[in-house]
């Protein structure tokens, strides 16, 4: 018969738990060694042993970087492929449609310049925001519709394997501009170009001033505009006539939009004969500050003169806001450089309070008995594009046959 055991004495029971407890906590020898291993790791790292990892900085390092955004207040979008074409040399891989023929100027682009020396590897990641297009990079670089990476970079005095330009291309004076060049596989180069279409809110209105000769601002963004300057082609028998700020206030958060500002319009205090001269000069003083290399000053101001005047209507370039382009385009350099600057011009068309009337006479006009002056509203209309979309399409009604098919044709061609 087998009987109970009934209830063990006490002392027994305590130190058959211990001896269980031992058992169940007791490591196997693998997982003992591998704790010896990883304790021998972290002694080999403490302070005052040789260290392999990359420094955080690069304290003999600075990274300037400069770019120009073409944008109107309809389309949502900066440098769009539906108004701007790749003027880019032929051996810069790009999905942004090129100009046709020969380029007469430069299409707006980015440039990122180092200075200094390193014998660290760099990796440099621009990032984009949603819907944003990626259409070039050079060197060539891992590209995504919202990043572009340049990854195992090292900085070098001796150019390595470049490509070559005729001396006169606009691109040209870009290669020869720094004396640090980047080395990308069997690439180099003097400067990370990146071509990239972002949606855009300009935060600038514009209205008729209260003075015959003078027009009115406001910004409704978080940030302060800089450096604003306004283009007017000759109207009412005289010239060009521009006018600037320094800066126009930010909208505070939760506030009203600051108050417009009204700005004379009156000939160049420069002198200049010629709406590009006096651009020219306009804008070299206004990047002098930035300390840049002269070849970028040359190109900042040759794209400003091929998309920032129009002999038919007002124009404005400014000065974003770094605050506002390091949220809209994120730039992270690793290991990190010891300075950073970053200039962004806007080019603002489509925004002349007069333009609605322009638009309207030009729509007129692609019915007018003269064929030369039809082609001439119709391609004046196609760079007004998407400014004049609403008025073509009205336009399509109209019982004029050769005006409502040049609308249509305009529309269709806008929209592939």
């Amino acid at each position: 018969m087998i009987a109970s055991c009934g209830p063990m004495p006490d002392s027994f029971a305590l130190r058959r738990t211990n001896e269980m407890m031992r058992k169940a906590t007791r490591p196997p020898r693998m997982i003992a060694l591998l704790l010896a291993l990883i304790s021998s790791m972290r002694a080999a790292q403490s302070p005052g042993a040789p260290q392999d990892s990359a420094p955080a900085t690069l304290p003999g390092v600075e990274v300037t970087e400069w770019s120009i955004f073409v944008c109107d207040p309809v389309s949502g979008r900066a440098n769009p492929a539906r108004t701007i074409q790749s003027a880019l040399p032929q051996w810069i891989e790009s999905v942004r449609p090129p100009v046709k023929g020969t380029p007469r100027g430069p299409s707006p682009i980015g440039i990122i310049r180092f200075s200094g020396q390193t014998d660290q590897k760099i990796k440099v990641r621009l990032t984009a925001p949603t819907k944003a297009v990626c259409y070039a990079a050079w060197p060539p670089a891992r590209l995504s519709s919202q990043e572009i990476v340049w990854k195992d970079l090292t900085l070098s005095t001796i150019p390595g394997q470049r490509e070559k330009l005729e001396a006169d291309h606009w691109f040209a004076p870009l290669q020869n501009a720094s004396h640090t060049y980047l080395v990308s596989g069997d690439k180099s180069e003097a400067f990370l170009l990146y071509d990239i279409e972002l949606p855009f809110t300009v935060p600038l209105m514009i209205y008729p001033g209260k003075a015959t000769d003078g027009i009115q601002v406001e910004s409704f963004g978080g940030a302060p505009l800089h450096d604003l300057v306004i283009y007017r082609p000759p109207h009412d028998g005289a010239g060009w006539t521009t006018g600037s700020l320094a800066e126009v206030a930010a909208k505070l958060p939760g506030g009203p939009v600051a108050a417009a500002t009204e700005i004379a319009l009156a000939a160049p205090a420069n002198g200049a004969d010629h709406p590009e001269e006096m651009l020219a000069a306009d804008w070299k003083e206004r990047l002098r500050p930035w300390q840049l290399d002269p070849a970028d000053s040359k190109v900042i101001i040759n794209v400003l003169q091929a998309h920032a005047l129009d002999d038919r209507q007002l124009t404005a370039i400014f000065r974003l806001d770094e605050s506002v382009l390091n949220q809209l385009l994120p730039l992270e350099i690793s290991p990190a450089p010891a300075r950073v600057r970053r200039l962004a011009l806007v080019i603002v068309r489509n925004i002349d309070p007069a333009l609605p009337a322009l638009i309207d006479q030009l729509i007129t006009q692609l019915g007018d008995p003269d064929w030369h002056a039809r082609e001439t509203a119709s391609r004046l209309l196609a760079g007004y594009a998407p400014a004049a979309d609403s008025k073509l399409r009205s336009a399509m009604q109209s019982k004029d046959a050769e005006v409502a098919l040049r609308a249509e044709r305009l529309l269709a061609r806008d929209s592939r």
